[in-house]
């Protein structure tokens, strides 16, 4: 390995005699500083970390720098090679990551089938009871049968008992739309509850 007695500040052509402007610089993270990789300085394991306006390698007479073919005249090399790019990823590779994650949750929720709401249940407003089935009703329009006092309001409800025309009952304010005609729960004169249909029994007085 050749020897340069030490020339001038200034090499030929204006490049600055220091560390930053040898071919044997290698820049690193750490601003203004890199490593010198020259085969006699860096000894077989190790790079020591100059400073780039320095020259590390000044003997007194003599040093070891030499020009870099690439860089000009107060020109600091730059941190570039597989390291820079392998950091440089890291930084972009997580927001990359997060901004794809946000676009696509945003898609998802915007695609996504919105369901119809719910229309609010129209609250039942109870019918009021008709004045003719309060009080007392008597049995008619049977055309002389009479009408069964049924224990449910159906044809098919098991009969209670059967009651002449006339007979007077006891409406107990109840009714109810049941097989396409309406029905009144009375009491007949034997006590028993049960149900008649409205067309068979008529209001009455007291």
């Amino acid at each position: 390995m050749a020897v340069r007695v030490r020339a001038p500040s200034r090499a030929g052509g204006g490049i600055p005699r220091r560390c930053g402007t040898c071919r044997f610089y290698e820049p690193s993270p750490v601003g203004g500083r890199g490593w010198c990789t020259h085969p006699v300085l860096r000894g077989p394991n190790l790079r020591p970390l100059v400073d780039g306006d320095g020259l590390a390698c000044n003997r007194g007479l003599y040093d070891f720098w030499e020009p870099a073919a690439n860089r000009g005249p107060g020109r600091r090399a730059s941190f570039a090679g597989p390291a820079a790019f392998l950091r440089l990823l890291l930084i972009i590779l997580p927001a990359a990551v997060v901004i794809a994650a946000g676009l696509y949750l945003e898609w998802t929720a915007s695609s996504r089938p919105v369901s119809p709401a719910r229309p609010e249940p129209t609250p039942v407003v109870p019918t009021p009871t008709p004045e003719f089935y309060r009080g007392w009703l008597a049995v008619a329009n049977t055309g002389g049968l009479g009408v069964y006092v049924r224990a449910d309001p159906a044809a098919d409800a098991r009969r209670i008992r059967p009651w002449p025309e006339r007979t007077r009952l006891e409406a107990l304010g109840e009714e109810i739309e049941a097989e396409g005609r309406r029905w009144v729960r009375v009491r007949d004169p034997a006590g028993n509850v049960g149900w008649v249909p409205a067309e068979y029994v008529e209001p009455v007085g007291p």
